[in-house]
């Protein structure tokens, strides 16, 4: 895995905003997705997105990395979060892949793991997942190894998170489809999960979702 470091929150959004435009802008013929994560560390990317928006294509797809059990107005929702610049690009509902809340916890993930792998059943690609990383080592809402294990064979499973929450989760199984892995995090707080990441991946579930994936960086500002 490769770190690169930024020496402040405003450099790393620069850099985040340059590549995710990088991802999102292009038109081609075959659909191409996005992994978007939720938490505090991409919100200065969507809010830059739904100020400047730029032009994207029909082919374009957003995925999420995970999704609270609430309703997309919920301030809690990631979705909600993401909605202004989704909307600003003039992205289609029918190609934002997302978690229906709307559906029971187990059936919410369900459907959205027929959906992506119906996504990729039909050729589509996966050009770059963007997770978030947590002081605790957590990434996307894979919180503990076991949920890393309850992933195999699937793509999104449902969770229950330490905060006492519900969510669903994309799983190992669908990080290792997508091309490109970068990993945002920021605060000094961090220090020790993103040295644990880099120097023994398996001890954290955020490393043991991407071992022996080769294309993955982590980007951190502290």
């Amino acid at each position: 895995m490769k770190l690169r470091l930024f020496k402040d929150i405003a450099e790393l959004e620069r850099a985040a905003l340059a590549l995710l435009t990088s991802r999102l802008g292009p038109v081609t013929a075959q659909a191409h997705a996005v992994i978007l994560p939720g938490g505090r560390t991409p919100m200065g990317l969507y809010r830059a997105l739904a100020a400047t928006p730029i032009k994207v294509g029909r082919s374009l797809r957003i995925l999420q990395s995970d999704e609270r059990h609430v309703p997309p107005d919920s301030p809690d929702s990631n979705y909600g979060r993401m909605r202004d610049m989704i909307q600003a690009l003039g992205i289609s509902e029918d190609n934002v892949l997302r978690v229906h809340t709307e559906f029971p916890l187990e059936a919410a993930a369900n459907e959205y793991d027929a959906v992506l792998r119906g996504y990729l059943r039909k050729g589509g690609r996966i050009k770059l997942g963007l997770l978030g990383l947590g002081a605790d080592g957590h990434t996307a809402s894979l919180f503990s190894p076991r949920d890393i294990l309850r992933g195999q064979g699937r793509y999104a499973i449902p969770v229950e998170r330490p905060d006492g929450m519900k969510g669903v989760s994309v799983t190992r199984d669908l990080l290792l489809k997508a091309e490109q892995i970068v990993f945002l995090a920021a605060g000094a707080g961090k220090g020790e999960v993103v040295s644990r990441v880099v120097k023994s991946p398996a001890s954290v579930p955020a490393g043991m979702a991407v071992e022996d994936i080769s294309n993955v960086e982590l980007w951190y500002a502290p």
